[in-house]
């Protein structure tokens, strides 16, 4: 905990669990730094979360020591002073406020005001810095010990680990597509756990690695579980095709009328070998190929009877590109079934997967599948002159993306 006391100067002096801050601070000063981090109110990036950093600050105080003290339990004040989710220009800001307001309240009390504004602009390249490339000598420690205390979460016990990645999202709602938010933390998370040092320091990586590895293993294994969900739409559900579902695949591949505009009919025995195949490339890894069973979506939200299949079939040139098909039974047309789980189908692979492109083909006499494509923004690709009777469509996510957001939010790596 954190206790006050102000002297007979109006000066506040602020005591941290273990030893007392390098200075002590104007009334005016403390008064005007709680005030910015409660605008806008945060989740997160609250005062709450400068007291914790100053617990570490004190841990580093009382271990290996810091060289310029002032600076760095100043750069601590102030590193998210000016914080709004979603603006890649919180950290100059922050730094320029530290500046000024050194400047207005400090002014002979010796800080190096260019040293704070520094190490607070550091704090845009968490997840992205090595030790190394901090320099050397008693600085460049100084560096790597205030980046590893604002990020000393990352090693916390998993209860306030989990409590930290769920208030970074809640800063970000309504700020930035949900899509884009699970994406980018997703990468970001990724890149720390693929690191070879997640702090910076020995002090915080003897102390913090294991904890935080195993924070960051059980976070991005539940935003990789979260990829590929139950996707739904407003009157569908798709559910991963199942060995249960073989009927419902045969039916659909032997019957003359479903496939009149994909493929002449398979015989029922080629059915359950393509059936059979399918379930296998499904259950590779990585997968080969996903399925799903389109059904409708009753009123307790859950998927009931079967309407047909929609397929995920990666591009074997291991581009980051995948063709859609779908099937449906022939009571299922013109339902607006079709167009609903391509929807939700190309929502949650732009919004949740490393694919940049997504493609498909049908019949040029196909009315309803080029109707659905015009509608979902797909744009026709070249004819293919070996293929005159074939229309073929692409949907990058970059389209996807300006069409549905408005291109207005910046991607951002999103650390803590």
């Amino acid at each position: 905990m954190l206790s006050a006391c102000r002297d007979a100067d109006a000066h506040i002096v602020i005591r941290t669990v273990t030893d007392a801050p390098p200075m002590p601070l104007p009334a005016g000063q403390w008064a005007a730094i709680e005030s910015a981090y409660a605008t806008p109110p945060r989740a997160y990036h609250h005062f709450g979360h400068v007291q914790a950093v100053l617990r570490h600050y004190d841990e580093v105080a009382a271990g290996p020591g810091w060289t310029q003290p002032a600076e760095v339990y100043l750069a601590v004040l102030y590193h998210d002073a000016v914080y709004e989710a979603g603006r890649q220009d919180n950290e100059a800001r922050s730094a320029e406020l530290a500046v000024a307001e050194i400047g207005r309240w400090l002014p002979d009390a010796g800080v190096d005001a260019s040293r704070v504004a520094e190490l607070i602009l550091l704090t845009a390249r968490h997840g992205r810095l090595a030790p190394a490339d901090l320099g050397d000598g008693a600085s460049a420690a100084d560096a790597r010990h205030f980046l590893d205390c604002d990020m000393a979460i990352l090693g916390a016990d998993s209860a306030a680990f989990d409590a930290y990645d769920r208030d970074i999202a809640a800063e970000y709602r309504g700020r930035m597509p949900g899509w884009l938010f699970r994406r980018n933390r997703r990468r970001f998370l990724e890149g720390l756990l693929a690191k070879e040092r997640i702090f910076l320091s020995d002090f915080f990586h003897a102390r913090l690695d294991a904890q935080a590895r195993e924070n960051l293993r059980r976070a991005v294994g539940r935003k990789r579980h979260q990829m590929w969900p139950r996707a739904s739409a407003r009157s569908i559900a798709l559910r991963p095709l199942a060995a249960g579902d073989e009927a419902l695949y045969c039916a659909l591949y032997t019957d003359p009328a479903v496939m009149r505009q994909i493929d002449a009919p398979l015989s029922p025995e080629s059915a359950r070998n393509a059936f059979s195949r399918v379930l296998r490339q499904m259950q590779a890894v990585p997968p080969r190929s996903r399925y799903w069973t389109v059904t409708r979506r009753g009123d307790d939200g859950r998927g009931g009877d079967p309407l047909g299949l929609i397929a995920l079939i990666p591009d074997r040139d291991g581009a980051a590109s995948a063709e859609i098909g779908i099937l449906l039974r022939p009571e299922a047309r013109g339902l607006g079934v079709g167009g609903e789980a391509v929807a939700a189908l190309v929502d949650q692979v732009f919004s949740t997967t490393d694919i940049v492109r997504l493609w498909t083909r049908h019949a040029a006499t196909h009315a309803g599948a080029l109707g659905i494509m015009r509608q979902l923004g797909f744009d026709p690709m070249p004819a293919d002159p070996a293929a005159p009777d074939r229309t073929s469509w692409v949907l990058v996510r970059e389209t996807w993306y300006a069409r549905n957001a408005g291109g207005g939010f910046a991607i951002l790596p999103l650390a803590g």
